[in-house]
Order: structure tokens, then sequence, then C-alpha cells
């Protein structure tokens, strides 16, 4: 608000001055932050500042005269005279244009993503019936019961479905740290990471997708930790590579499923879509590969030249059942490890010391 407000300051003379300050003083602690803790956007941010005090050089002299040493002081400015009719309205059209565009149609973008868009936040609405807080009442895996404590490394604990495509619970153990830390502006719900920034104490977070005619999740591990950086450097090693070799189909979901589940840019709301959104996930959705790893390239290091594996996700595929209106969940499954589990879910009404908010971004009822 502060950064839109003081680019309409600058367009009426009257206002340039007190819009330049404001720009200079909101945008230059924000130069700071990009240096101090590298934001990646220093010279775009440092762009506006410079830009900012450009605009501020003639009337500094005058604020000092005024402020510094307390002397009568008046401002005297020299406009450009426009005395064509032809100058005057393409002036005024052009300013209205200008205004329209940036901040009348882009609020209105703006808008829209916060309902049905949100930054970084998925946008896929998920199962309404699991929603909410659960505690584990069973967990059994390979058919042996595990009894609760806390200090299990393989039971589940504290386990939430989303408004969203994900399923949220502790283990006691610890996680790979995701150094993505959220960024970017991913276009697939399973890129959007920001559930995961700053996660500790064995949280683990997974992307669903849902076959709701046979009652089956299909699940993804968000979090890629250490691989992430790793699959990069493949990547970029297989954009330079000449060779290349078509990766064998993947049958974790099978091609009837699919058509059930459906594709998640038509499930987007109409208003939300856009054809930058379709190309984004078609870049982003991954190719089919192995089962448990995949092919993206060629690696020609340690003297030789070796196919160049970037291991999947980890999968679970679980089956469903909510009892009396989700109250009770019952998930029996294949876990992550390929062992067989069955996980008994009660709901429980979390208390939380902060009141909910009422400004609450994306539509998922």
């Amino acid at each position: 608000m502060v950064e839109v407000l003081a680019g309409a300051l600058l367009f009426f003379r009257a206002t340039t001055f007190w819009g330049a300050v404001l720009l200079f003083g909101a945008l230059a602690d924000i130069v700071f932050v990009n240096f101090e803790y590298d934001g990646g956007v220093h010279v775009y941010s440092s762009y506006f500042v410079l830009l900012s005090a450009f605009l501020l050089i003639y009337d500094i002299p005058k604020v000092y005269n005024l402020l510094i040493k307390e002397r009568l002081t008046i401002p005297v400015h020299y406009y450009p005279t426009f005395n064509k009719p032809w100058q005057k309205w393409s002036r005024v059209l052009l300013k209205t244009g200008v205004i329209g565009v940036f901040i009348v149609w882009f609020f209105y973008l703006q808008g829209v993503n916060f309902l049905y868009d949100p930054y970084k936040q998925p946008a896929l609405k998920g199962i309404s019936e699991l929603r909410g807080n659960y505690n584990v009442t069973e967990f059994k895996v390979n058919n042996q019961v595990i009894p609760y404590s806390p200090l299990d490394s393989v039971r589940w604990q504290q386990v939430t479905f989303e408004k969203w495509t994900s399923l949220t619970f502790k283990v006691n153990r610890p996680v790979d740290l995701d150094l993505s830390n959220g960024g970017g502006s991913p276009m697939r719900d399973i890129n959007r990471t920001f559930e995961l920034t700053g996660v500790a104490g064995g949280q683990r977070v997974f992307y669903y997708e849902v076959d709701t005619v046979n009652k089956v999740l299909y699940l993804q591990d968000k979090n890629r930790g250490r691989q992430n950086r790793e699959t990069r450097e493949i990547e970029g090693k297989a954009a330079r590579s000449d060779r290349k070799e078509k990766p064998a189909e993947d049958p974790w979901i099978s091609a009837e499923t699919r058509k059930i589940i459906g594709s998640e840019d038509e499930k987007i709301h109409p208003l939300a879509r856009s054809t930058r959104r379709t190309r984004g996930m078609v870049t982003e959705a991954e190719e089919p590969g192995k089962e448990s790893t995949k092919f993206v390239g060629w690696d020609q290091s340690n003297n030789g030249t070796v196919k160049a594996q970037a291991p999947l996700r980890k999968r679970m595929i679980l089956h469903y059942s909510a009892i009396n209106g989700g109250n009770r969940v019952i998930l029996k499954g294949i876990d992550e490890n390929k062992d067989s589990i069955q996980v008994v879910l009660d709901r429980v009404n979390r208390k939380y010391a902060l009141s909910e908010s009422t400004l609450k971004a994306g539509k998922y009822d």
C-alpha cells in the first residue's frame, strides 16, 4: 500500500515531493535488507531509490533552508506548458491510462488472486469432510499396533487435513530442511512449500490428489530437502547435454484414475486461470520416471558418462473413510517405505491462544 500510494502521488505535481520522500524512505530500508540478507533483487530496489533521490534533488536545498536554517522559504517550480489541445488531451489520457492500469486493474487482479489463488498458498480446496485437526487413536504398521509414545520415531502425531490439498503430521525424527524458503511463484500446489518454512520437530507435509470415486488419496512429500540443490545441478548438466533418454513411465497413478482425478489446471477458479498459469503448470510438472528415481540427464563427472538420477518425492497411497461426518477418519494403504499402514484419526477441537483472523485468503468452500 505504501509503494502504490507513493507511486500515485508521483503523478501529480503538487504531491510529487511527498511521493518521492515516501518511496525513498520505504524502499531504502528494503535495499538495506536485500543487501544484508541477499534478497536477490538488489538492483531492482536500488533503481527506485536512486530515481526517488533524483526527484528530490531540486527540493532538498529548500527543505534544508526551511528546517535547518529556519529561514523563510518559498518554493518555485518550473513546469512545461501544453498550449495545443492535442498535447493537453494526450497528457490527460496517458496519465489516466497508466493510473487505471497500475492501480485500478492491478488492484482487481490482486483481489482475484487473494480470493482464488493466494500467493504461495495452495489454490485447490481439499476434501471438505476431512478438514480439521486429529489425534491418532490407533496406528498400525504391517498389522502391528504401535502404541502411543511421544518418543516413537514411526507413529504419527498431530494430524491435520488442511482446507487445501495438504496432509500434515508430526513424527519424532529429524527431517531435512527445505532450503527453498517457499520462494518463487510456483503454479502447482505441490510446489507451494510455504508450509515447510521454518519447520522443525519432525513436521511432515504431503500434497494429495484424490480419487473421489474409490476414495483413495495419492500423496507426495512436499519436502524434497537437500535434494533441491542436487536435483538442480543434475538438471543443469542435462540441459547442457545433447543426449537424451526417454524415461520409463511411472505407473503409480493409472490412466483411469488420472481421468477421475482430473487436471489441476481445470480445477482452478475461472477468474484465476490464465495462459501463464497453464504454461507454468506444464513446465513444473515432473516428467514420468522410474518408481525409485527419475532420469533427468547425463552426469559426466568422475571421468565417465553415467545416467544422472534424481530421487522422486516420497509417496503414499491411502484409502480413506470418513465416519460420523469426519469426526473419525480411517486411513489404510501403503506408506512411503512401502509398508502397509492403518491409521485411525479422531477429530479434536484445538484451542489457540490467539483469536481466529477474520481476514482469510482463498475460497475453499
